[in-house]
């Protein structure tokens, strides 16, 4: 899969995509993270929806039926539209707040033929359209305790009845304060970096200064517990799949809560 990631990458060019203001991961300017996300994640370093993918296809092919309206709601690039096109859902809608991953999808549908519609919004907005099924990873993990239930409030308005929000959300707990990197889990990311940098034949430098400026700015609002998620959802939609699961992390072993919310009404 990561081949076939660097293939479709290869055909960007780069500095065409590009236009940053703010994020969903970066309120004020998200550029640092934009400019520098694909590269790790052809390097195989950074989350992403693949490191789930066992989870999004099995529900995938619980829930999904022809003709149903599919949105990814917040992407990085244009690994979950790739995961779904994988199994079997050409059309589809993406959103974003950020107009350069939504570029980016839009040059790789071009570039491959691929039925994406992109479009913008802020969550907190609410979203244009209603859907069966909104997908994406761990986007709940990069909003503030408080944003939350307001998130998934908003995710709800734009299901319809029955409808299901697929998704992952990082497991942790720093007494209700931000998760940010250690000094320690940072030099260990720049030098897993570094090292598959190597191996693949890339400039070890420009990797250790990408890798520095993620790793010391990405920040996380994982949940405590199975009984948190129940607490953001209270009242608006129903949990109606939830496993945890630990994946290689960035810089460290990390949990996740693999999720099915549903609208009931």
């Amino acid at each position: 899969m990561l081949d076939e990631y660097k293939s479709y990458l290869s055909k960007i060019d780069i500095d065409t995509v590009f236009a940053c203001t703010n994020g969903y991961v970066d309120s004020d300017d998200c550029s640092w993270y934009h400019k520098n996300w694909m590269f790790l994640r052809a390097l195989g370093i950074v989350s992403n929806p693949f490191w789930h993918e066992q989870f999004f296809a099995e529900q995938l092919k619980r829930y999904y039926k022809p003709n149903h309206r599919v949105l990814v709601l917040g992407t990085a690039d244009f690994s979950m539209p790739l995961l779904l096109n994988r199994y079997g859902i050409s059309q589809i809608d993406i959103c974003d707040i950020c107009p350069t991953p939504l570029n980016i999808c839009n040059t790789v549908a071009e570039n491959e033929r691929f039925n994406w519609k992109t479009f913008s919004n802020n969550i907190f907005d609410g979203i244009d359209g209603n859907y069966d099924i909104i997908v994406n990873d761990a986007f709940l993990t990069r909003f503030e305790y408080s944003q939350k239930s307001n998130v998934l409030n908003n995710i709800k308005q734009s299901l319809f009845p029955n409808g299901v929000y697929i998704t992952t959300v990082r497991n942790g707990w720093n007494q209700g304060k931000l998760v940010v990197p250690t000094e320690k889990q940072q030099i260990a990311f720049i030098k897993k970096a570094v090292q598959t940098a190597k191996i693949m034949g890339i400039d070890s430098a420009s990797t250790a200064s990408v890798a520095k400026t993620y790793i010391e700015n990405i920040v996380s609002y994982p949940l405590k517990n199975e009984a948190a998620l129940g607490d953001i959802a209270d009242g608006l939609l129903k949990i109606v799949h939830c496993q945890k699961e630990t994946v290689i992390g960035e810089a460290v072993e990390t949990s996740y809560f693999r999720v099915v919310f549903k609208r009931m009404t």
